[in-house]
Parts: structure tokens; sequence; C-alpha cells
């Protein structure tokens, strides 16, 4: 709501404003999805746990993937030659990209619906239990139906991890990407311990482990990423505007108007000299200005 109600703000602009509207919708869907595998398993709920959950991982990963890209290709290629950027940096076209990762990751989700659903089954662990899961069928199937979906959002992870590492002593304009490298390592600890435990548990605890995932990945990028931005907002909105800008504009306007009027005083005081020098003094020439 903050970020909504202040997007026209410098601070919002510069996060990238249309990236940032994106990864607030995943990590809205991160706190959501886990409501709909409370209770016992059903064909639709099965569905809408792996729809919302593709979604959360794909919503929160690209965008800070994209955001991570562009300030590395923007400051190192700033080294290199001060052109204009290219095209692709652009906002818009950051936005274009975006929605292209997420129609691509839609595009595997509906092959994943199609050739391996995730449907209820009954599983009988021994003769006196009996557990109501979402299966593929067998356990190749349900492994094809995780790890197509999941793997996509490994993959922009490790490499938004790398190039948020690359750029993390960048100067103090772009301290965010610390904040994300730092995120980007928790999500990954978290993916492998509760990734791991995940398939050598059944039932209830499966459940248990994708929602404290699913919490624990989406409240830290929430924290890391926007906290600072809205503390500013909230709190310090004098530091939310350009005014540090045309107040060095004005000063550099100054310093260059006094070292004009010093070199044209020296000029003056130098014809005095060469005047007196040569005696073609008028009575009424002006020493003021020496």
């Amino acid at each position: 709501g903050v970020f909504i109600y202040w997007r026209a703000t410098p601070l919002v602009k510069a996060s990238s404003k249309e990236l940032c509207m994106v990864l607030l919708a995943g990590l809205l869907l991160g706190f959501i999805s886990p409501i709909f595998a409370i209770g016992e398993p059903s064909d639709p709920t099965c569905l809408t746990q792996l729809v919302l959950g593709t979604l959360f991982g794909t919503l929160t990963i690209v965008p800070i993937f994209l955001k991570t890209a562009r300030v590395y290709a923007l400051f190192f290629q700033s080294q290199k030659s001060a052109g204009r950027p290219p095209k692709y940096l652009l906002p818009v076209w950051q936005s274009v990209l975006c929605m292209f990762l997420v129609f691509v990751q839609m595009l595997l989700l509906m092959f994943v619906i199609i050739w391996y659903p995730l449907k209820k089954k009954m599983e009988y662990p021994n003769s006196e239990m009996v557990l109501v899961v979402c299966s593929g069928g067998t356990p190749r199937d349900t492994v094809v139906a995780i790890a197509v979906p999941v793997g996509y959002v490994l993959f922009f992870m490790l490499l938004s991890t790398v190039i948020s590492y690359k750029v993390r002593k960048l100067p103090s304009n772009f301290q965010e990407a610390k904040f994300i490298c730092f995120a980007q390592t928790i999500a990954i600890i978290v993916v492998i311990a509760f990734g791991s435990s995940y398939f050598v548990t059944a039932g209830i605890w499966q459940t248990f482990l994708i929602a404290i995932a699913s919490q624990i990945i989406a409240m830290s990028f929430l924290i890391l990423i926007f906290y600072k931005k809205v503390e500013i907002i909230v709190f310090y909105p004098e530091r939310n505007k350009i005014v540090f800008e045309k107040e060095k504009l004005s000063k550099l306007d100054m310093t260059r108007k006094e070292r004009r009027i010093s070199f044209l005083t020296s000029q003056n005081c130098h014809m005095c000299g060469q005047a007196l020098k040569h005696k073609t003094v008028h009575q009424s020439w002006s020493y003021a200005g020496c």
C-alpha cells in the first residue's frame, strides 16, 4: 500500500517501480498459498497449491534477477563508456522481459498440469494408517511435476545470487544489492534444508514444511528489500526528494560565478599595473577593481 500510494516519488521510481509491484504480488501469493494446504487434500486444492507455489517463486525471483542484472549492466557499462544504456535496460523493456519469463514458467506449468497432474491419492504406509496426499501417480511423475517448475525458479535464484554477490561492493547508491544477496542466500538455505526434508517425510509434515518454507522466504524478502524503503518514505520524507541534487547544482553555479569574478578581478588588476607602468593612467581611472 505504501509503494502504491507513493509511486510517484523519486525513491519508488529509482527502485524499478514496475518490478517492485510484481515482486510484491509474488510475496502476497507466498503468504496466501499455505492457506490452501490446510485441510484434507483434494484434486482442486492439489492443483491450487501447485499453481500458487509456482507463481510465488516466479513472481518473486524473476524481478529480483532483473533488478540485479540491470544494476550490474548499467554500472559496468558506465565504466567502459558514457553512452546511453541499451534499450533492454529501460524500465519498459524490463517489464516486458519480466512478463516473458513469467509466461515461460506458465507454459512449463501447463505442461506439468496436462502430462503430470497432481491429484488426490490414498497411501497406506501400514495396515493401521491411511495418508491422503497430492501425488502425480507414480513417484517419478510426482518428482517431475515438482522439479520442472521449481527447477526454473532455482535457476534464476542462483543467477541472481551470483550477480548480487558481484555487485555487493558498489557505491552507496546501489547498496540494495547487499540486501538482495542476503535474502537470496536465506532463500537458497531454506530450499535446501526444507526441500531435502520434504522427500523423507509424508502426510501432514510435507504440508507443514512447504508452509513454513514459503513464509520464511516471503518474510525475508519483504523485510530485507522493502523495510528500508518504507522507513524512508514514512519516517524520513525529506530524504525522498530530489533536493540534494538541486543544492549541489546551485553550489556548483556559485563556485563558477566566484571563479569568474576572481578571474575578471585579476585581469583588471593586471590592466591597472600595465597602465601605471606606461604612465597612461587618466585621472578618471577607477582602481576599485584592484
